[in-house]
């Protein structure tokens, strides 16, 4: 290197937002005990994918991690009358291959189910510990109101998604208000005889430690047995 000339700094590029890319929403109105859940269209290797998975059936459910997965959060709820909802979200580091599949979930009832996969893009997160979260059973509710919840890590350019699973009493309409505007998705079986299953999610972008989600609002004249749930994704660092 000749004399008074430097070698070039390497630049750190600044920490963006986990990107997200977008959520499939289905629903299976067919009561089983195996449930085969859609996977985005397009998935590529290293996407994020978190899967919110919801029943509806007797006391005690279970859900079973499918092959591939880890479970993130689990919570349930009693309904008057001796059933109980179960809202259960999984996740997994995709191989490439998932794109346009289903993923089989067992349940320990025949049930009705909702659920939404969300897809986050490969290199926006952090790989060793991507998301974490809170759950909470709600009393029957027209207005389900996710907890609040504080990452780890702190503030950071946190990606949020907020969302809830609930069973209902079948209504002449039913439209979801969701307290953010970006990535609304909803799966809900058709109603049938006395009840029927939905889960929405939403997405927000923002730095803060903590963050308390507004409450959605709903078309429904009564709320059934609710669990909301609050996830951070950890942007890349």
């Amino acid at each position: 290197m000749l004399a008074g000339m430097f070698a070039p700094r390497a630049v750190t590029p600044p920490v963006a937002f986990a990107q997200w890319l977008g959520a499939i929403g289905t629903a299976d109105n067919t009561q089983a005990t195996s449930h085969n859940v859609s996977m985005p269209a397009t998935v590529s290797a290293g996407d994020l994918l978190i899967m919110q998975f919801a029943t509806s059936a007797a006391v005690g459910i279970t859900h079973t991690t499918p092959s591939g997965w880890s479970l993130l959060l689990t919570n349930v709820g009693a309904i008057a009358g001796g059933s109980s909802f179960r809202s259960s979200i999984f996740y997994k580091i995709a191989n490439g291959s998932e794109g346009g599949t289903q993923v089989s979930v067992a349940v320990s009832a025949s049930v009705r189910r909702a659920a939404i996969v969300n897809r986050i893009a490969a290199g926006t997160f952090d790989t060793a510990a991507p998301l974490s979260g809170s759950s909470v059973y709600v009393a029957a509710t027209p207005n389900p109101d996710p907890p609040v919840h504080s990452p780890p890590w702190g503030a950071g350019k946190t990606l949020w998604i907020v969302g809830y699973g609930q069973r209902n009493s079948p209504g002449s309409s039913f439209v979801v208000q969701y307290p953010y505007p970006q990535g609304n998705t909803l799966a809900r079986t058709p109603s049938t005889g006395t009840a029927y299953v939905h889960t929405a999610s939403c997405v927000v972008d923002s730095e803060t430690a903590s963050l308390d989600p507004g409450a959605f609002g709903s078309g429904i004249s009564t709320g059934g047995s609710c669990v909301g749930f609050t996830l951070a994704v950890r942007p890349a660092s």
